[in-house]
């Protein structure tokens, strides 16, 4: 276990409270002290490789941002609009790592009774939270044993053997995700996820003072945002 760490439910509101900012063009530094909490958090966690990959990522982003809007590269110009997306949802995706990999399907799920989620919802949203870790394994698996066999993968492989390569990685890839999803699901089903009554956990949650700051700090950086954008400040 982590020493340090958050209420699901306090994770939860970070993650909306971001989202808002984002999605209403907050000013640039608000965002920025957004993405800082997300690596702060992932650092307070000990997922140092984590935080490592994503600032060079990052780095790259940046760069690649001042290369397309400062060089007349024909190139770079048609990538313009993804590195542009990318850079926007690149802090959903620092955050929804730390998410992962710090939160329980058993604290996720009594975070999500305790505040009442319909249960088609929770379900929906556990099987969704195991789902892309265990495809990565899946991915890893079907690479492996395609490499065993010879075969390599990568964006020159896929160039030069297009169908070659959508046959023996995508093809069991998408039969893997149908897979996985039903059995996913059938699991939250037998663990008695299905049932309209009070569930049992051995886990325990709860808010303590470090949730409370992170949830402060996040409405008092949304509330700053719109002061400004108001013309207030």
């Amino acid at each position: 276990m982590d020493n340090f760490r958050l209420d699901p439910r306090t994770k939860l509101i970070i993650f909306f409270i971001m989202g808002a900012a984002i999605f209403s063009y907050m000013p640039t530094f608000i965002v920025g002290i957004y993405g800082f909490i997300a690596f702060l958090l992932l650092l307070l966690s000990k997922k140092y490789k984590y935080v490592a990959v994503y600032i060079i990522l990052y780095f790259i982003i940046r760069v690649t941002i001042y290369f397309i809007y400062n060089y007349d590269f024909l190139f770079l110009n048609s990538f313009k609009g993804i590195v542009n997306i990318f850079s926007m949802y690149f802090l959903f995706l620092v955050y929804g790592r730390y998410f992962i990999l710090t939160t329980s399907i058993s604290e996720f799920s009594l975070a999500l009774e305790k505040i009442r989620i319909p249960l088609g919802i929770q379900i929906i949203l556990l099987v969704m939270i195991r789902y892309f870790p265990t495809i990565r394994v899946e991915f890893k698996s079907i690479f492996n044993a395609m490499r065993l066999r010879g075969v390599s993968f990568n964006p020159l492989g896929f160039i030069r053997y297009p169908v070659k390569t959508i046959e023996y990685l995508y093809v069991p890839l998408v039969y893997s995700l149908i897979k996985t999803g039903d059995e996913l699901t059938v699991a939250a089903l037998t663990r008695g996820l299905g049932l309209y009554m009070s569930r049992t956990y051995l886990t325990e949650i709860g808010f303590t003072f470090r949730d409370l700051i992170f949830i402060f700090v996040s409405f008092g950086l949304i509330l700053l945002g719109i002061l400004i954008k108001g013309g207030v400040i």
